[in-house]
């Protein structure tokens, strides 16, 4: 989803020398109202950081496909086919067919219920929408909002400090230093460049005080979405017990396949024929490759996770 370039929202000063918003943007006293969230929400798209790029169908597909049973099983339907064995191909490839939608389907739906377990361990954040103080997912705010933060909390987007009161963040998830900062009311008509102790960064942690702050970034607009961007482009490392399973999934395909060939050999010797063979081989390294252990793996893992949510 495509994001407008962050435009940070103006701040003024009120006749009292505090901190207002300009017109059009949230009053403190009242918040965003429900259809201004609406369209900011259109403009600007969900607060939600998201460096990795998802799977696609095709991708797994691809992944599932590449697994030595499922190969040896489409060589075995072709060799049927090749054979004139019409029946045969046909009841092999619809096993491998059905073998391959649970595979996949399953992977899908592991992938679905870890984004709702997302969705329910996602921050939430305090709002002022529509007059109310209302406790909202963090991922509904948009650029305007007005905010409560106070001891304890993950400030959930990036913001403008409006009130301050003993406020001191933790923002060592940005720059790496462990020493809390202490925030202000930012200064009237500054930028947030100009203005660092006035502001406040999503994913930084209150560790004293309270405060509130008018929403000026979110999501991929925010300086840790601008990270989150830098790391799409690193690919995601396999798991230990994915390893370890493609490891010894491969060195029984290794010995599967030696004993095939020695078999393809012993009957072209005896029969003179290698089709045949070939079929006998398959079959061979059928019965000895765990073919079972990726499968099992992907729906254990499904139900695991399902019963988890």
């Amino acid at each position: 989803m495509q994001t407008n370039p962050v435009e940070p929202v103006p701040v003024v000063v009120s006749a009292h020398g505090e901190l207002a918003p300009p017109a059009g943007h949230a009053d403190r006293k009242r918040g965003l109202s429900s259809a201004r969230v609406e369209e900011q929400r259109a403009r600007f798209g969900r607060n939600v950081v998201d460096s990795t790029a998802r799977r696609t169908w095709w991708q797994t597909l691809w992944e599932v496909l590449r697994e030595p049973m499922f190969l040896l099983l489409l060589a075995a339907s072709g060799i049927y086919f090749v054979l004139g064995d019409v029946s045969e191909a046909l009841t092999l490839l619809a096993f491998v067919m059905g073998i391959v939608f649970l595979t996949v389907f399953q992977s899908h739906r592991t992938a679905q219920v870890l984004d709702s377990l997302r969705e329910l361990s996602a921050p939430r954040a305090q709002v002022l929408r529509d007059g109310q103080r209302q406790l909202v997912s963090a991922a509904e705010l948009v650029p305007g909002d007005v905010v409560f933060v106070d001891e304890g909390a993950r400030v959930p987007a990036d913001g403008a400090v409006t009130e301050a009161h003993e406020l001191s963040v933790d923002e060592s998830l940005l720059t790496g230093e462990s020493v809390s900062v202490n925030k202000s009311v930012a200064r009237a008509n500054a930028l947030p460049e100009e203005d660092p102790g006035g502001q406040l960064f999503f994913g930084s942690m209150v560790v004293q005080g309270q405060g509130q702050m008018v929403v000026t970034a979110t999501g991929p607009n925010t300086t840790l979405g601008r990270i989150g961007k830098s790391l799409t482009g690193i690919t995601e490392a396999r798991s230990p017990l994915q390893l370890e399973t493609r490891t010894f999934v491969n060195r029984f395909a290794l010995a599967a396949i030696a004993l095939c060939l020695l078999l393809v050999a012993a009957y072209r010797w005896r029969s003179g024929e290698w089709l045949p063979g070939v079929l006998a081989g398959i079959t061979l390294a059928m019965g000895i490759l765990p073919e079972e252990i990726p499968v099992i793996l992907t729906v254990f893992m499904a139900l695991g996770a399902r019963r988890i949510a």
